[in-house]
């Protein structure tokens, strides 16, 4: 009975339950929150090291853009506002005017999953991919695996300029830099043409400026090595497979070594600024 009562005179005295059972409830939650696993997410975002030529082959939207505005954000991503003045990329299928144009740029607001924040009237070098237009507007989504950065360090950087510059661009059927592709490729030049093209690796024709081959592995690393590991030579050093090989022969026109514009083969086999 002196429990019975002593449990109901506990229960009555709304002092009582302040000074005993709210403490009591914050001490569990405490031990709650001490105790819990938290899943906080330790899976960073992981990129391998980049740099120009390598982000470049791995993205299919690379331009240099003005931030204009922040345009929306959502439970994910930033939205922004951007306009491009200048197209390194775009594989458009229907060849288009060489312009300005606007984009939104999507990235996620989360570091952990790679997004990047862009500063309003900063202009940038963009690497990304393209996705679904959002009210009829290009769209594309960029991560901090691109090599995304000031579009100023990029005007500074000599070999990153003439690299940029000297790409295909086949939105616009041109070269980046404007200038229409050379026309040794109707002339008969074939600059993947060799005898022993570099094992595992895909030569890309390259006719601005002129006649070049470039080679890259799978990871997008612009290479000039052959197979054994001694460095490629010159298309101009290669003998010709048969003196009665027109294109062959034609292909010993170009003087281009194996690194695109900009790069020279180190003595690893790889094409560095």
């Amino acid at each position: 009975k002196a429990l019975a009562r002593s449990f109901i005179l506990f229960f009555s005295d709304p002092i009582m339950i302040m000074n005993n059972i709210v403490p009591f409830m914050l001490f569990c939650l405490l031990f709650f929150v001490i105790t819990t696993p938290h899943h906080h997410s330790v899976d960073a975002c992981s990129c391998s090291p980049t740099n120009v030529v390598r982000s470049f082959n791995n993205h299919d939207w690379v331009v240099a853009a003005r931030v204009i505005r922040k345009e929306a954000t959502t439970a994910t991503d930033n939205i922004y506002f951007v306009t491009v003045f200048r197209t390194y990329n775009m594989p458009i299928v229907n060849p288009q005017t060489l312009g300005n144009y606007t984009a939104l740029v999507v990235s996620s607001i989360y570091p952990a999953s790679c997004g990047i924040s862009l500063i309003n009237t900063k202009e940038y070098l963009l690497m990304g991919t393209s996705t679904s237009s959002l009210g009829g507007i290009r769209t594309f989504t960029v991560t901090s695996c691109g090599y995304n950065r000031l579009f100023s360090s990029v005007l500074s950087d000599a070999s990153e300029k003439k690299y940029l510059d000297s790409r295909f661009v086949p939105a616009y059927a041109t070269c980046a830099n404007g200038i229409a592709p050379s026309t040794s490729a109707a002339a008969g030049c074939r600059p993947c043409l060799r005898i022993n093209p570099l094992c595992g690796y895909s030569c890309v024709a390259n006719y601005c400026g002129g006649c070049h081959s470039e080679y890259y592995d799978d990871a997008g690393n612009a290479q000039c090595h052959d197979c054994g590991g001694g460095i490629l030579p010159p298309i101009s050093e290669v003998a010709v497979r048969s003196e009665n090989d027109r294109e062959a022969r034609m292909d010993t026109r170009s003087t281009m070594s194996t690194c695109p514009s900009g790069y020279v083969c180190s003595a690893e086999g790889n094409c560095r600024n």
